[in-house]
């Protein structure tokens, strides 16, 4: 690995469907199934082999897929627990902080849309969304260019059986991650 400062990199991505939704999901899952397939080698090469901030920003990914989904969380919990005014104050946040976002935009391209803000804040959620399943299901991972995907020949039960763990560990995870945001935010005292 090697992190190269002030590379310009163009890439030409063919969305393998019409559908918004479906082709960034498709998209999403291959490009951070890759992320997450390198990123606990990369972790394991430690600062003094990768660099530091190298190092710093492949932990940030393991990290960042939570982080983005804080904010909902907050604001769902706060929401249904004291008041339906956190819910607008929310988006107020975010659509500012997404428009301070595109507005930085512009230190690398000339002109912005107005879709930018909408773009990002769906790329942070969802995105995060999509990270968090495919860190508990790399073995279904496929690619949009190559009709490839993994094929162990398992028999219906195995495939059941790893459906379901890998169901167990995210619901888990997913659960663990509310209750560590109620905590925090004082939603789960006194219930």
């Amino acid at each position: 690995m090697l992190y190269i400062p002030d590379v310009v990199v163009r890439t030409i991505e063919h969305p393998p469907s019409k559908s918004f939704f479906k082709a960034t999901t498709q998209l999403m899952l291959r490009w951070f199934g890759n992320m997450l397939r390198i990123n606990g080698r990369a972790v394991q090469l430690g600062p003094s082999r990768a660099g530091l901030f190298l190092w710093w920003c492949v932990l940030d990914q393991r990290v960042a897929m939570w982080t983005a989904l804080m904010g909902p969380t907050f604001a769902i919990l706060l929401t249904l627990k004291h008041s339906w005014t956190f819910l607008p104050a929310y988006l107020v946040w975010i659509g500012f902080t997404r428009w301070v976002m595109t507005v930085m935009l512009l230190t690398s391209r000339p002109v912005l849309s107005w879709r930018y803000p909408f773009l990002i804040y769906y790329n942070q959620i969802w995105g995060s969304c999509i990270k968090t399943y495919a860190l508990f299901r790399l073995d279904r991972q496929s690619w949009t260019r190559q009709n490839t995907k993994l094929n162990r020949n398992l028999s219906l039960a195995q495939q059941m059986a790893l459906k379901g763990s890998s169901l167990v560990l995210h619901s888990v995870a997913l659960l663990g991650f509310v209750a560590l945001i109620g905590l925090l935010a004082g939603i789960f005292r006194g219930i």
